[in-house]
């Protein structure tokens, strides 16, 4: 007799799979490579019928390949949710990127919900999507953040009543090995549509991957002469807005149908409370600005950063590195970095990559970091934390990292 369903993962989406077919009366088979969460090591897969494959597990992943090699289907826990919020009375709002994902996700949530809308977020902001199941009332709107990871599991399927692709970077290249197959895998968001739903996109990601797109895609830079008018860029009440620009045309833009007043807009922009460790300000000491940017895990969310800020600042970076070619860094360090504090495993790589460009100075520790740029920093100018780069060398997650390096700065006037 078949085992009807393997989940390959067993974090929170492979969780939420397991609770989803228990409750219509399955047992799935659990296989995880931690053997604390692995229910089984091992398995014949010519005597499975379904595999759920979570997030993060590569797909040349040897039991991928040994479920493919079966003829197994293979499905994720995104398609099992989409698939069953096909029946469903909810509009259903896609968002991904390189980078600004999880803010756009939560701008869009806060402008629906100013209009009046019952709106949850899911996906990969922390709550998977089948969850929504279990929801007594049906939201109005869902706003779903996918990563590439979970994009690349799907299928086309007419899901979405939006979607929004911020930006393409170099990223997670130590999963999809390459640079096409991640961009593939950001792209996948324009197969979910429904009819008639819109594509939203930058100028750029249309020049670089869609130059031959139909009419259902729309630029949200239309809307940046909006959203200057009703935005004071710049620090406003201790929160630095120059990187969110890009974030709120788009999530203005896709909720340009709603026909918002530029009160209402206002309001919501004056309200919106960004989620930390994303060029969050953290004080003022002595004339020197602190901005902790580390959920900046790629090398272009580094240079966001520093596309936003207007003089030069002391730059600290460094983590574990995902596979990314610093050297693209030059230019921009060269422009906009006096002096840049290197931590962790990719600090030789770094200096190595940046030297030329500006000046490198390699510290141990975050702690150390922080206090080395603190010395040199002058009134008037910002010491930033933006890594570049995953914290798992020094640090349990990015959070982590950030709320290390406030406790650091908030610490410093006890020195």
């Amino acid at each position: 007799m078949k085992q009807k369903i393997v989940i390959l993962g067993f974090g929170v989406s492979g969780k939420s799979v397991c609770r989803y077919f228990q409750q219509r009366g399955i047992e799935p088979l659990v296989m995880d490579r931690n053997p604390d969460l692995a229910l089984s090591t091992s398995i014949d897969f010519q005597e499975v019928e379904c595999v759920v494959v979570s997030p993060g597990v590569p797909l040349d992943d040897p039991w991928v390949l040994a479920a493919k090699e079966a003829k197994v289907a293979i499905t994720s826990e995104i398609e099992l949710a989409l698939r069953e919020l096909a029946q469903k009375k909810v509009k259903v709002i896609g968002v991904t990127g390189s980078n600004g994902k999880t803010t756009t996700t939560l701008m869009i949530a806060h402008l629906l919900q100013h209009a009046g809308k019952r709106v949850r977020c899911y996906g990969n902001i922390g709550t998977p999507l089948l969850e929504v199941l279990h929801e007594k009332k049906m939201a109005d709107y869902l706003v779903v953040e996918l990563s590439s990871f979970q994009l690349d599991l799907l299928p086309p399927m007419k899901s979405l009543d939006a979607a929004v692709l911020l930006n393409i970077s170099p990223d997670h290249l130590d999963h999809h090995k390459s640079m096409h197959a991640y961009s593939g895998a950001k792209c996948k968001i324009a197969t979910l549509l429904k009819e008639e739903a819109k594509l939203y996109l930058s100028d750029d990601v249309v020049n670089r991957f869609f130059s031959n797109a139909k009419e259902e895609i729309i630029f949200f830079e239309k809307v940046e002469e909006k959203v200057a008018l009703i935005s004071s860029l710049g620090y406003r009440e201790g929160r630095f807005l120059h990187g969110d620009l890009q974030n709120w045309k788009a999530a203005i833009a896709v909720c340009s149908f709603l026909n918002l007043k530029d009160d209402t807009l206002r309001h919501a922009l004056q309200t919106f409370q960004k989620p930390p460790h994303r060029f969050e300000f953290v004080c003022s000491r002595q004339g020197v600005y602190y901005i902790n940017d580390s959920k900046a895990t790629t090398a272009h969310a580094v240079i966001s950063a520093l596309e936003s800020m207007q003089e030069k600042v002391i730059l600290i970076a460094g983590g574990l590195d995902k596979g990314v070619d610093f050297r693209v860094w030059r230019p921009f360090f060269k422009q906009k970095v006096e002096k840049v504090f290197v931590i962790g495993a990719a600090a030789d790589k770094i200096a190595q990559s940046v030297g030329q460009s500006t000046e490198v100075v390699e510290a141990h520790t975050l702690r150390q970091a922080v206090h080395l740029a603190a010395s040199c920093a002058k009134a008037g100018q910002t010491v930033l934390l933006s890594p570049g780069c995953a914290s798992f060398d020094q640090f349990k997650n990015y959070q982590t990292r950030g709320e290390h390096f406030r406790e650091l700065v908030t610490s410093l006037g006890e020195l």
